[in-house]
């Protein structure tokens, strides 16, 4: 019971203890031979007992107490003790001192604690230096190392940098303390090498170079010419030619020329071969030899020189027809050169080529014309071409006439044709072939057909040239006709000129014209025509000076060919310019004054047959007088029933019928008496009926009338044809007229 009390109370004391707070100025840093202070501060209810200690204690003491601290025999007067406190000062270090340090506590009721405090010594750093390998470090070497070393001197820190770059290690670049070690060295190994140390009080840096042998590698050729854009294929002669052989080797690879030429004992020992003017015998294989004289490694390289030259010129073509004309033969050519160039024909029925030289016959040429034929000329240098044109024959057909020295004419025909390849030409007259002989003289090209001394009779005719080659033929013709003059036209320009114009066809052979003239004497010719002017072939027009202006003149216009007389042309003639010739004014009179006459002589005609036709209507009325005379006198006479006096009218109706009155506007005239007779001298009555028909006379006889009277009335309407009674006047011996109403 008591035991497990007392356990009880153990336990309840051991959970309220504490661990004394320890706090130490770690780490502690100082240069050789100086002292270094480690401080340590605590916090504990009762004064602790320290310990320091390395493996072992060497040093120990109760903080406060009389008693002097235990010191081992390592630190003997190297060691300074502050019993109040729990620290120490460790005198006239060494590297060896650099070292971690612990430091305990422990107290009454209270835990052990415990702190390391690392104390470092260091030394100056000087004279830092990176040194490489002695031997050749050549590339494929397993490894190789690089060291960072210094003659004094103790660092914290230690980098590498290569070519100023920061060098990070890995599997190929392992950095263990101060060394550097490269595994399975390349090429890309070779560099400036840094090493950069440091402490507390002091740094230093050092740089070295690193060299690694390798190559040479396999060299290569590069070729340049200015002037040829393929070179590595092919130089044209004379080309400026640049062959550079370039490597990769360390240290640099000497160069050697191989130019496969026994009797060149130069052998070219730098990197660029240069050719000036490079020629076909210099065509070949060219080896360039590197060599790495440290290493001992020699390799070679060859590359092949193509020389070209061109042919000469540029290509040609032609054609030409062949077998009668009927075949087209067409002919490129691009002859020479290095190697030979391949010509072909572009646009044919066939696809053909060759070197150098192509001959291609063509039998069906004729859709061929107007189109462009190319021959293409391929060499490795170049590509040219030429084009031809097979053209079908176009002719014009003209003519020109001259008259020779001795008056005879030649006229000449030209065939101007357009063709390729040329035509030949044949001349026909109608259908019949015509060759060179005395009058028909053919030129040497047969374009052109000469007729000398022509005539009017027997050169007349169609003539005809045939052009053909073997894209066709075409045979326009032309006709030769004896000259006729046509449209001849005279015209006085003033008193004394007059203009003459004509005209001939287009197919007549005229060399001048004779303008000729008669004189009009009392409007009739002379007997003989006057040559005034000859005229050349081209013109259609002269002026005739100098004519009388009292005289008239006939023209013509005769047109010859050499000597010979054409037709002449239908004659035309002027008037005289003065006195036997009308104004125009007169001219209108004269018509003015016809007509007029003439008018004058169709009233009269009209006039006599009135004349007469009233004579006859008296002579009439006479007899009836005559004949009612003798009644009157038979019978007794009776007074009228009215009388009026003289001037007034008066109306007697015997019958009782309606009447018609003409209207007022017709003036009924009494157009004659006759003299002869005797009239009462008392007013007489014309009452009775009256036939009143459209454009006639109206007639009657009064009762105291023995000779009759004749009245007349103007034009009546035709609706007045009807009988009708009328209201006759009062006539008198001395009043001649009366109307009638």
């Amino acid at each position: 019971m008591h035991t497990a009390l007392t356990l009880l109370c153990g336990g309840l004391l051991a959970a309220v203890t504490v661990a004394i707070e320890i706090s130490t100025n770690n780490p502690v840093k100082v240069i050789i031979g100086e002292t270094a202070n480690l401080n340590v501060s605590f916090v504990s209810k009762n004064p602790p007992h320290v310990t320091w200690a390395l493996s072992d204690t060497f040093a120990s003491w109760t903080v406060g107490q009389v008693p002097p601290p235990m010191v081992s025999q390592v630190f003997v007067n190297r060691l300074t003790i502050n019993t109040s406190t729990a620290s120490i000062a460790i005198l006239q270090t060494t590297l060896a001192d650099s070292r971690n340090y612990t430091v305990s506590l422990t107290a009454v009721d209270e835990l052990l604690s415990s702190q390391k405090v690392t104390l470092r010594v260091y030394e100056l750093i000087s004279e830092v230096l990176v040194t490489v390998p002695v031997d050749d470090v050549k590339e494929g070497d397993s490894k190789t190392t690089v060291i960072c070393a210094m003659t004094t001197g103790t660092w914290d820190t230690l980098s590498w940098t290569k070519d100023g770059k920061t060098i990070v290690g890995d599997a190929h670049m392992v950095i263990a303390s101060n060394e550097l070690t490269i595994q399975g060295v390349v090429r890309g190994d070779a560099g400036t090498y840094s090493c950069s140390v440091k402490n507390p009080f002091s740094d230093g840096t050092s740089q070295n170079q690193l060299t690694v042998y390798y190559g040479p590698d396999m060299p290569t050729i590069s070729i340049m010419s200015p002037t040829d854009p393929q070179p590595a294929r092919f130089v044209l002669v004379n080309s400026t030619v640049t062959l550079t052989c370039s490597t990769s080797s360390e240290p640099p690879a000497q160069y050697l020329w191989s130019v496969g030429e026994s009797s060149d004992t130069n052998v070219p020992s730098n990197p660029v071969l240069i050719f000036d003017r490079i020629q076909l015998d210099q065509a070949g294989i060219y080896s360039c030899i590197v060599t790495n004289a440290r290493l001992s490694r020699t390799v070679r390289k060859t590359q092949m020189i193509t020389v070209y030259e061109l042919p000469q010129g540029e290509p040609s073509c032609s054609m030409v027809s062949i077998q009668d004309h009927r075949v087209l033969q067409l002919t490129c050519s691009w002859t020479g050169g290095i190697p030979k160039a391949e010509v072909r024909w572009v646009g044919l029925s066939r696809k053909v080529s060759a070197l150098s030289q192509l001959v291609y016959n063509e039998s069906s040429p004729a859709s061929l014309s107007g189109s462009n034929v190319t021959c293409v000329a391929n060499h490795s240098a170049a590509v040219k071409y030429c084009i031809v044109q097979p053209v079908a024959p176009l002719v014009i057909l003209t003519r020109r006439v001259v008259r020779e020295t001795q008056g005879d004419a030649t006229v000449t025909l030209t065939c101007e044709v357009r063709s390729n390849p040329a035509s030949i030409i044949h001349w026909f007259k109608g259908e019949k072939v015509l060759r060179s002989n005395e009058k028909l003289i053919i030129s040497p090209n047969s374009s052109e057909l000469h007729i000398r001394n022509f005539s009017l009779e027997n050169d007349t005719g169609n003539y005809s040239c045939s052009c053909r080659n073997p894209l066709g033929e075409n045979r326009p013709s032309l006709i030769l006709t004896a000259p006729l003059i046509m449209d001849v036209t005279v015209q006085r320009l003033n008193r004394t000129a007059a203009s003459i114009v004509w005209e001939v066809r287009g197919s007549d052979v005229v060399t001048s014209f004779l303008v000729q003239s008669q004189v009009l004497v009392l409007r009739a010719r002379s007997s003989s025509w006057v040559t005034l002017q000859e005229a050349g072939m081209a013109e259609r027009a002269v002026t005739i000076n100098q004519l009388r202006e009292d005289q008239g003149y006939s023209f013509r216009v005769l047109p010859l060919t050499g000597t010979q007389q054409g037709a002449p042309s239908p004659t035309q003639s002027v008037a005289p310019a003065i006195d036997n010739r009308l104004s125009a004014g007169a001219i209108a009179g004269i018509v003015v004054g016809c007509v007029v006459g003439a008018l004058l002589i169709l009233l009269l005609i009209i006039l006599l047959i009135r004349y007469k036709r009233r004579k006859a209507g008296t002579e009439k009325q006479t007899a009836n007088k005559k004949e009612q005379r003798s009644d009157w006198d038979r019978k007794p006479q009776k007074a009228p029933e009215r009388s009026a006096p003289a001037g007034v009218t008066t109306t007697r109706n015997t019958q009782a019928k309606p009447q018609r009155s003409i209207s007022n506007r017709t003036q009924l005239t009494i157009d004659e008496w006759d003299r002869a007779s005797s009239v009462d001298q008392k007013s007489l009555y014309l009452n009775g009926p009256y036939t009143v028909s459209n454009w006639r006379s109206l007639e009657s006889m009064s009762p105291g009338n023995t000779a009759g009277k004749m009245a007349s009335i103007g034009r009546m309407p035709e609706h007045s044809s009807s009988q009708s009674h009328l209201k006759s006047p009062t006539l008198t011996p001395q009043n001649r007229s009366a109307t009638m109403v």
